[in-house]
């Protein structure tokens, strides 16, 4: 009996090694799970590749920029040094690195280490991060512009729509920011995070 027992966990083991996910399809879906704004997802996805490939610089760099996504700004940070240490390319961890000195309130260090890279991708995603210096530094015209300037590259880009709205009602006030989340695409209309941040673009302007 002990003998069927002990052949049966070593089958149902196998099995389930067989059906976990490889390397490559768990970075393929955290991939789609960051491009979808499901950060949460990701993370749990690149923790496990991570801890099979803890050399791996660019997993390390999006498990830092996931990690940010969700609020964990200290093991961000460590993710995204662990990446920096390992090699990775500047392009690969700009984006949580700036992002990081933006909430830190490091808003001239922002405008002065975050320009663009030639990818218009992370280019899109480092202008908004330079307008929310620019927010912070209370230059409201030029944070307009940048946050702009990131939605021409990426309309999907939620953090640029919340940050362009908040210009607007910096300069003109709650009725043309409102109009900002308003012309949004519809793709992003059916997601939870639009509602849950245009709510506390409303709550904000409440007080």
């Amino acid at each position: 009996m002990r003998k069927f027992q002990t052949v049966l966990s070593i089958l149902l083991i196998s099995l389930l090694a067989a059906c976990a996910p490889r390397g490559e399809e768990l970075l393929e879906r955290a991939d789609s799970s960051l491009a979808k704004g499901d950060y949460r997802a990701a993370m749990i996805d690149l923790r496990n590749y991570v801890a099979k490939h803890p050399e791996d610089a660019r997993a390390r760099a999006r498990l830092g920029l996931a990690m940010f996504e969700v609020g964990d700004l200290d093991g961000a940070a460590i993710e995204i040094t662990k990446a920096r240490e390992l090699g990775a390319e500047r392009k690969d961890i700009v984006v949580p690195e700036c992002r990081l000195l933006a909430v830190k309130g490091a808003y001239e260090q922002v405008l002065t280490d975050c320009g663009d890279t030639g990818d218009a991708g992370i280019d899109a995603d480092l202008a908004a991060t330079r307008g929310q210096a620019l927010l912070g530094l209370k230059r409201d015209v030029e944070a307009r512009a940048s946050f702009e300037s990131a939605l021409r590259a990426n309309p999907d880009k939620l953090t640029a729509i919340q940050g362009l709205a908040a210009a607007v009602f910096a300069l003109e006030g709650a009725v043309p920011a409102r109009k900002v989340f308003e012309a949004a695409p519809q793709s992003l209309k059916g997601q939870a995070r639009y509602w849950l941040a245009l709510g506390t673009s409303e709550v904000r302007a409440g007080d």
